[in-house]
């Protein structure tokens, strides 16, 4: 844009040089200045954007996470200071976070921040509790979202490209990882357990392809709600392992000694810290960055 912008400057001063017949060293001076401010600008902007890395964040409850934010430790309440933090489309920080709940996104982004602190950090957090893939299809119906009782919770999917498209500064090259947690709803429901792998590999490819990065890193972790409430999760946690076999560049993080809230289902303070702990270093651990 800057060269263009450039470009655009000079081919106005040679029209007004063309007008007024100026001192033609001036001409050539006053071009040379545009065309190299330009292109210093040019390679700046370049440069810093090549120092932004991103995050996606998405899911359902787990993602979201239900520990109160009282419960975050002191160390870990700021954002850091080289980390942006959009939830749910708009920049936020981890106090107000939400409705007064955290999840991952917290000892994550202090993880990576530690690792990479010359780095601009973006997370883009989108997470809707009690969604399954049905509900996150990129070939959303409203008939296939009612398997899951989810069609109330309208297209998801588009409603995460559209946020990732709303942070216009971002390129696909800037995308580093997408983290998921996701699973339970779809344990509840036999016909959505038989059918994970298939729509968890297509929302994974779609992902991919949507954000221009086919070889995006996908880490998730791995569901273990109570069987006797979900009787379809065996089918999706061998969905799942079925997953970091047969789609590259996936990761699976260990979730069955996370502590938990009383429900059994969510997790609570310190498994989610863990959890967030986890993603970071599955992430530092098997990939990297240029």
């Amino acid at each position: 844009m800057c060269l263009l912008a450039s470009t655009i400057a000079i081919v106005f001063l040679q029209i007004e040089y063309e007008r007024k017949k100026m001192n033609y060293y001036k001409f050539l001076r006053l071009r040379k200045f545009i065309f190299f401010s330009g292109l210093v600008l040019f390679q700046a902007s370049y440069a810093y954007a090549q120092e932004r890395i991103v995050f996606v964040l998405s899911g359902q409850s787990n993602m979201v996470g239900l520990a109160s934010t009282d419960r975050i430790p002191e160390s870990m309440i700021e954002v850091p200071s080289n980390v942006t933090y959009v939830l749910d489309g708009e920049v936020s920080d981890f106090s107000t976070n939400g409705n007064g709940r955290f999840g991952p996104e917290v000892s994550f982004a202090h993880e990576i921040s530690a690792q990479w602190p010359e780095k601009e950090i973006v997370l883009i957090k989108y997470a809707v509790g009690g969604a399954s893939l049905y509900a996150w299809s990129p070939e959303w119906t409203e008939e296939g979202a009612n398997i899951t009782l989810n069609a109330n919770f309208g297209n998801l999917y588009s409603n995460l490209m559209d946020m990732i498209s709303d942070q216009k500064i971002l390129a696909p090259e800037n995308f580093t990882a997408i983290l998921w947690m996701q699973g339970e709803r779809d344990a509840r429901f036999p016909e959505a357990g038989t059918n994970y792998f298939e729509n968890f590999s297509n929302l994974i490819n779609h992902l991919r392809n949507d954000i221009g990065n086919p070889q995006l890193p996908f880490i998730f972790g791995q569901i273990n709600p109570p069987a006797s409430r979900y009787p379809a999760l065996s089918d999706v946690r061998a969905a799942q392992r079925e997953a970091i076999a047969a789609v590259p560049s996936t990761h699976m993080i260990a979730t069955d000694d996370l502590t938990k809230l009383d429900d059994n289902l969510h997790y609570d303070a310190d498994g989610i810290i863990e959890m967030g702990i986890r993603f970071a270093r599955a992430f530092i651990d098997n990939y990297s960055i240029n």
